[in-house]
């Protein structure tokens, strides 16, 4: 399967400032092999912009990352949910930190990115 990677200097994680998000994301038991790393972090990017977009996942976000790596948007979505499970079965201690309450259940991708992005944006 080909990993769905940007170009170099393309990619939100790649620009300075954004280590953080790496670092986190790796944290959480995502690496760069995998493609819902990449998906994972392009939706952040979006999410930092405008939280708002995380209310239209499928016409705007999936959609939007789809373009950016020649995708379809359900690949995307693919992407992501599989991102989602792993962070759900390698951290929940972290995952539950990051959703701010016990999880009795997988968190949905939209709820997840969502909650992602504001914990990060209130690190130090």
């Amino acid at each position: 399967m080909t990993r769905a990677q940007p170009a170099p200097g393309q990619h939100p994680l790649q620009k300075a400032g954004n280590a953080l998000f790496a670092q986190y994301i790796h944290q959480l038991g995502l690496s760069p092999d995998t493609v819902g790393y990449w998906y994972l972090s392009a939706s952040l990017d979006i999410a930092r912009r405008d939280l708002h977009a995380m209310t239209c996942l499928t016409k705007y976000v999936y959609a939007a990352i789809a373009e950016l790596y020649g995708v379809s948007p359900g690949a995307v979505e693919s992407g992501l949910r599989r991102a989602v499970s792993a962070c759900w079965s390698d951290n929940r201690a972290l995952l539950e930190d990051i959703m701010g309450s016990p999880l009795k259940k997988k968190p949905s991708v939209g709820h997840f990115i969502t909650r992602l992005s504001l914990w990060l944006e209130n690190k130090p």
